[in-house]
């Protein structure tokens, strides 16, 4: 392949690996001389846009030391602010090939860079030419030691410390990997008309990388994500109440369990990544007051009229004592200086209505869904959030300890 199509649509059969990694790098060292060796990254459009607009990303070996040994892990920058940049952590485990990959594939002397958001959908791609070899060969040289999976969190923690008290020298030190020429054009929108998701009961609509408006394409990608877990139960967007009005932007239904959900999002365009982080966080935060607002009016009104949803595909009709009602604001990305006060307006809701209310940011309910394959599962995961929450006053990040589920996780740099 000479690097003019999809990903794809050369290597359809590579559709189920993508999918199976909630987010990260997947390299792919080409054996053949006619086939450039491949670099998937799967990130938000957040990250991937930022790449797209910046024509460049960053690499970074962090130096840990976990229970006496001295080992490192990969943070990947993507810089739309420089001191708190877009990021993904990327952990060296024992007895796993991928740094021997990583390093095959960004030392060839040409590679593809793919990049697929959170639905496996890619985006945009590039051929990759001029990466420093010399500096490569250190980034990526073998550790004396390599962390057990046991060690996961251990090892998450000191990365995140490192990359936040980062110097100017290690900014410098940083592998950078230019994004030269593109594969193909990218100005398209992708539009999915599988039927492997029947729980979904709502036309699906074009999903673009550059996004003007928020909300439709955003309340969309949040719906596929609830499909993977709600998978024997009935997913809704924007259904209407008696009045003619909507009741939430998405509804989940399976047995008695009912799951309003509010979405707050922002266009994703460049001018929106140009923004400085405490524009950004005063924004979210502005967003979020009136998502709790309006997760409170749906919360009343299914407590007073019950769930009566009819259209094109089904008729559901539930009364309120019926009904295990749950609540779920879900923004664009958490900031720290807001951290206790989401959960202090969540616990106030569920105080107020007594219905467990939580917020998450887009990258949490991916990871959850990915990793909860049920509904209940999924329920008991956003109660131990709440419950765990009230420890410390805020919403903790979920682990998950098993080694075959241990990925990449995006992060905010300082975050």
């Amino acid at each position: 392949m000479t690097g003019s199509f999809m990903f794809l649509i050369d290597f359809p059969e590579m559709r189920a690996r993508i999918e199976s990694i909630p987010a990260g790098f997947l390299p792919l060292p080409s054996l053949s001389e006619t086939i450039r060796s491949k670099l998937i990254i799967k990130a938000s459009k957040e990250t991937i846009l930022t790449a797209q607009t910046q024509g460049e990303f960053f690499i970074y070996r962090v130096p840990i030391i976990i229970n006496g040994t001295e080992t490192f892990n990969l943070i990947t920058a993507f810089r739309d602010d420089y001191e708190n940049p877009l990021t993904i952590f990327t952990p060296i485990i024992e007895e796993n090939d991928l740094i021997y990959n990583i390093r095959s594939v960004i030392c060839s002397k040409e590679f593809d860079v793919h990049f697929f958001d959170e639905h496996a959908r890619e985006r945009v791609a590039y051929t990759v030419k001029n990466v420093d070899f010399e500096h490569a060969k250190k980034t990526f040289a073998v550790a004396p030691a390599s962390l057990q999976a046991t060690t996961a969190k251990e090892s998450y923690q000191a990365t995140v410390n490192w990359f936040g008290l980062r110097t100017p020298e290690d900014d410098a030190n940083s592998l950078r990997i230019p994004l030269e020429e593109k594969l193909y054009n990218d100005n398209f929108s992708i539009i999915d008309l599988g039927d492997a998701h029947t729980n979904r009961l709502y036309f699906p609509k074009p999903s673009g990388l550059v996004r003007e408006i928020a909300g439709p394409e955003s309340e969309e990608d949040i719906a596929q994500c609830f499909s993977r877990s709600f998978k024997n139960g009935m997913i809704f967007i924007g259904p209407m109440k008696k009045n003619n009005k909507e009741l939430a932007d998405i509804v989940v239904v399976e047995e008695n369990n009912v799951i309003l959900v509010q979405a707050k999002d922002s266009p994703n365009n460049e001018a929106m990544l140009s923004r400085s982080i405490e524009r950004k966080s005063r924004a979210s935060r502005a967003l979020a007051e009136k998502g709790f607002s309006q997760v409170k009016g749906a919360i009343r009104s299914v407590q007073t009229d019950g769930l009566k949803i009819e259209n094109e595909f089904v008729r559901i009709n539930m009364h309120p004592e019926n009904i295990n009602l749950y609540a779920i604001l879900v923004i664009k990305e958490r900031f720290p200086d807001s951290y206790r006060w989401y959960y202090e307006k969540s616990s106030e809701i569920t105080r107020d209505k007594g219905v467990m209310t939580v917020l998450l940011s887009y990258r949490q309910l991916h990871e959850i869904t990915h990793h909860m394959e049920s509904g209940k599962d999924f329920i008991g995961a956003i109660t131990q959030m709440y419950f765990q929450g009230s420890l410390d006053s805020q919403f903790p990040e979920l682990n998950f300890p098993k080694k075959q589920r241990i990925a990449h996780y995006t992060l905010r740099g300082n975050d």
